[in-house]
């Protein structure tokens, strides 16, 4: 069973964007995954934010519930993909907090999300960076928000690009709007008040030429983006995914001798 429903929404210009609503159900294991894996996170995160705010240790927790739940829904939405088109056989999803050994105490390495292909052994990184909406429409923040890349920093140096780039959205239902703050995260989307959506997404070479540069008002740390509608709606992003994975599948299958394993299944034709 999906954990997602599609949502078409109809935006500037008459133009449909669609989206995948996230199926939450705060008794299910990824549910309590996200926060353990938050719980274990928030003690080894900086008190201080990107914008150089000072966050107590329940801020930091709810901070890393929002982004341990968009990841691991991310990680959902890439395997059903894989699922939906036979290319489970080839590919895999890796996501590094469900396999690091290090007990969330360091950042060396990290990544968010990886797609394995390990008949050629090459992985490919994934980003995941998500927003809450809480003060407009989701139509509204699907015109206006962006596809987020790559940052940079005092404390850091510019991050490498990641070969893809997935946005989620959480989305503070109208009633609850006015009175959201961060700290009411948990208890909220355990209610329902919260939705989360698989809003689209975009590849490297998207953030290299369509992107720009823009401070995400975080004082001096400066982000790579995509305007979101430049980039591909759910639907699209699946698509372009399958397209450039059919394109890794030629390449490699060119260079195969007839005896080998993996020509039998590349040759299956299991990108329709």
């Amino acid at each position: 069973m999906s954990h997602f429903q599609l949502m078409p929404l109809r935006i500037f210009n008459n133009k449909i964007w669609n989206v995948l609503k996230v199926i939450i159900d705060p008794q299910n294991d990824l549910f309590k995954l996200a926060k353990e894996q938050a719980k274990l996170k928030s003690k080894f995160t900086m008190a201080s934010s990107q914008s150089g705010k000072v966050r107590d240790n329940e801020t930091k927790y709810q901070r890393q519930l929002m982004g341990c739940m968009a990841e691991i829904y991310a990680d959902e939405f890439l395997k059903e993909f894989l699922l939906e088109f036979e290319l489970n056989y080839l590919f895999s999803i890796l996501r590094y907090d469900n396999v690091r050994t290090d007990g969330y105490k360091s950042a060396a390495n990290e990544f968010d999300l990886k797609m394995v292909a390990s008949f050629i052994k090459q992985s490919y990184t994934i980003e995941c960076r998500s927003s809450i909406v809480f003060n407009r429409s989701l139509e509204n923040a699907i015109e206006q928000f962006d596809i987020i890349g790559p940052y940079s920093s005092t404390a850091k140096e510019g991050e490498k690009y990641c070969h893809i780039y997935i946005r989620p959205l959480f989305e503070v239902v109208t009633s609850e709007q006015k009175n959201y703050t961060s700290n009411d995260f948990e208890k909220l989307i355990s209610a329902g008040f919260i939705n989360l959506y698989i809003a689209g997404g975009c590849f490297r070479s998207d953030m290299i030429e369509k992107g720009y540069q823009k401070s995400m008002k975080q004082n001096e740390t400066n982000y790579r983006v995509v305007k979101l509608t430049d980039g591909f709606d759910a639907i699209e992003f699946k698509e372009q995914l399958k397209e450039r994975i059919k394109i890794i599948i030629q390449r490699q299958n060119s260079s195969l001798k007839p005896g080998d394993g993996i020509q039998a299944i590349a040759k299956r034709d299991l990108i329709i």
